[in-house]
């Protein structure tokens, strides 16, 4: 049974699909040698020379494409007349997906959280700069882009209940 205006319409696959693409363009920027922000994901990334470590370029870049492949993925969920696998495998990717997004971007807020206040100690030569753009910024991306995601599974599995792959709309 479908309720309307309770369950999450298509924009949340739209949402989600735009965190993804957006949050790719860093992981393009610096796996193809940039180094402008590096410093905001960490004091290693300023002092590791993307150009002079093809494998770290090549997991930069990887990371970009894993993004990518979340952004598409959530524009499955909603696009009815994109070719898709079984209704069980996108439920299974796109609540696995928002579950390790969730996952990942929550333990790290309430961990950087618990150091904001002073509950956990760091050490004195702790990266405070990174720390503050880990804090209010790449932590609350991946916590963000993933319920957008689970809302969008959500969508797709409210969308194609009861009802033939083929024949969801959005």
């Amino acid at each position: 049974m479908r309720l309307r205006g309770v369950l999450p319409g298509s924009w949340s696959g739209y949402a989600a699909a735009g965190c993804a693409f957006v949050f790719a363009v860093p992981s393009f920027y610096w796996g193809f040698g940039g180094e402008f922000g590096a410093d905001t994901i960490g004091r290693w990334a300023v002092d590791l020379s993307w150009r002079d470590d093809p494998p770290a370029m090549a997991a930069v870049l990887l990371t970009g494409c894993l993004k990518v492949l979340g952004g598409l993925l959530a524009l499955a969920l909603v696009r009815p007349a994109w070719p898709r696998p079984p209704r069980w495998m996108m439920l299974t990717a796109g609540y696995g997906a928002a579950a390790l997004l969730v996952s990942y971007g929550g333990i790290y807020e309430l961990l950087q959280a618990l150091v904001a206040v002073r509950a956990i100690e760091v050490p004195a030569d702790f990266d405070w700069y990174a720390f503050w753009w880990h804090l209010y910024l790449w932590s609350p991306w991946f916590l963000v882009w993933g319920i957008l995601l689970g809302l969008a599974a959500l969508h797709y599995q409210s969308s194609t209940a009861g009802r033939g792959h083929a024949s969801a709309t959005a």
